[in-house]
């Protein structure tokens, strides 16, 4: 230990072994995240349609314009997915480049209040310091995105072009900020203390849009039920072809095999609505518990610096509660982890509800087409039927009729059925006998020719 060295932060920055570990298990923490989003957009996007593919492409500039949003047809990836990408990517680079800081600013010699031995390692800390501003701008788009997402409200384009429009510049501007100090006209070169301020001042506001979406959710739990085009009960049932496919589908026609088949099926989705509704608890969990983690990491690497910052020695001399090896710093970090591990959690947790309700939504208008399909047919069926029986009630009315009958493949045309009455038929016959017409019918066809030949 040099002998000029009596205070914790020398040169004004940490140089013990658990602040700058943890600051590389943070980066590493990080970079594996964002690798893991990365595979994850990789494998979504493969399951996209083309266009729902443009929808979601980082690399189109319309989609980052912000009157765009929100989009007609939201996907499973989206402006949420990128920013959590983004916020997880600049915390690798600013937590790697303060690691290096922590660990070797110290070891610069001679060991002395002359600045200009460490140009070197300032600009590096003050280029990972300017990555907080990244950061923040991640954090605004994640706030803005939960608020649209979750529908708490809705926020108008104006609004939201012009939130954006500040929030970019605010952002540029503290950037721009955190290079200042290279200008030699800043007492202590190495401090942070605005940084810390403003960012943590942003997760606050990220936290408290989490607790008002846990509200919303909390006071609305049967919210957008009544929006759904149909329920999964009506496909079931009176969609013909997935019926036969259906858990609804029994073979056994006895009232019990009846009862215990429907009671399966409304068990088997109870269990399935449980097991969404588990999810969907443990998302908005993750959602809320992220930013409040790192406001608490924030709140007590504050309060614990008076008893932990004054000493090389402060767990001996001043009683602080950490050891000297773990400090306060390290325990912000760690911290600081667990919250960036539920930011991703959160984020994947809502890339597979997204992708389910895409999918829930293509076999909805798939069954949709089913059903107007079969109806299409059935009523072309009933068509055909409906057009014998009014020629065979024709028949009965006058038998000259049927010498100025004209046939076709599929359809018979009447020449004295008027056009009105042909449209008054209905499409939809509720009750028809074919077994009395026909035999009420006295004089069919057949008939008529029979006795012209006689």
């Amino acid at each position: 230990m040099h002998p000029m060295r009596k205070l914790l932060y020398h040169r004004g920055v940490d140089d013990h072994i658990g602040t700058y570990v943890t600051d590389y298990v943070y980066s590493g923490v990080c970079f594996l995240l964002c690798i893991q989003l990365i595979v994850r957009i990789y494998h979504e996007r493969r399951k996209m349609t083309s266009e729902q593919r443009m929808t979601s492409s980082c690399c189109k500039i319309s989609n980052w314009l912000p009157w765009n949003w929100p989009k007609e047809k939201p996907t499973a990836i989206g402006i949420s997915t990128y920013a959590v990408l983004l916020f997880g990517f600049s915390n690798f680079v600013m937590m790697l480049l303060g690691g290096l800081t922590h660990q070797f600013l110290q070891t610069v010699e001679p060991y002395n209040d002359d600045i200009n031995n460490l140009w070197d390692w300032l600009i590096i800390w003050r280029v990972g310091s300017s990555f907080s501003a990244i950061v923040c701008f991640s954090l605004l788009i994640m706030t803005e995105q939960m608020i649209t997402q979750e529908r708490v409200f809705r926020i108008p384009h104006t609004i939201r072009v012009g939130y954006y429009i500040i929030i970019f510049a605010t952002v540029v501007c503290f950037f721009g900020v955190n290079y200042i100090p290279l200008t030699g006209k800043v007492k202590d070169p190495f401090s942070i203390r605005q940084t810390f301020t403003v960012t943590f001042g942003v997760v606050v506001l990220n936290g408290i849009a989490a607790l008002i979406v846990v509200v919303y959710h909390s006071c609305h739990k049967t919210t957008r039920k009544s929006t759904r085009p149909y329920s999964t009960e009506y496909e079931g049932r009176y969609s013909p072809s997935h019926s036969l496919n259906s858990n609804s589908f029994c073979d056994d026609r006895s009232i019990l095999g009846f009862l215990s088949c429907n009671g399966s099926t409304n068990s088997h989705r109870q269990v399935r609505d449980d097991k969404r509704k588990n999810r969907r608890r443990l998302e908005l969990f993750a959602m809320t518990l992220a930013p409040w983690v790192f406001i608490v990491a924030g709140a007590a690497n504050h309060f614990m610096k008076s008893t932990c910052a004054d000493s090389d020695a402060a767990h001996i001399d001043l009683g602080c509660p950490l050891p000297d090896s773990f400090n306060h710093n390290a325990l912000m970090h760690v911290m600081q982890i667990v919250s960036a591990i539920s930011f991703f959690v959160a984020e994947n947790m809502a890339i597979t509800r997204r992708s389910q309700m895409d999918a829930s939504n293509i076999k909805r208008v798939a069954t949709s087409s089913t059903i107007y399909n079969d109806v299409i047919n059935s009523s072309d069926i009933t068509d055909d039927k409906d057009r014998d029986v009014k020629n065979n009630n024709n028949n009965n009315r006058n038998d000259d009729v049927i010498q100025n009958v004209i046939k076709q493949p599929d359809v018979i045309i009447i020449p004295e059925l008027e056009e009105t009455e042909r449209m008054k038929i209905p499409k939809f016959p509720t009750n028809l006998n074919y077994e009395t017409l026909s035999t009420n019918n006295r004089h069919s066809l057949y008939d008529n020719l029979s006795n012209v030949q006689v």
